[in-house]
């Protein structure tokens, strides 16, 4: 079987400097809202679902347009871009 595309969306506030409030959705799904811990020492961010389900580490990039990384996830891991988009 092939692997399945999984379209994932991530939502990052800063109330406060240095502190951030984070939630993944998944898109493929009805995995919505699921709170994530941010951790961010520019330009490497670290954002860890909290149930355990995965893992993203990588770098902010382009002007903090956009996170490049690896989404780590069951002992394996695949390359991501999140980019930003204002709504």
């Amino acid at each position: 079987m092939g692997k399945r595309p999984v379209r994932l969306a991530i939502k990052i506030a800063e109330p406060s400097p240095g502190t951030f409030r984070a939630e993944l959705d998944n898109l493929s799904s009805s995995w919505l809202g699921q709170p994530v811990t941010v951790t961010y020492n520019p330009p490497e961010v670290k954002l860890e679902v909290a149930s355990g389900a995965g893992t993203f580490q990588g770098e902010v990039r382009n002007g903090s347009t956009e996170m490049v990384g690896n989404w780590i996830q069951g002992g394996g891991q695949a390359p991501v871009i999140f980019k930003r988009a204002d709504r």
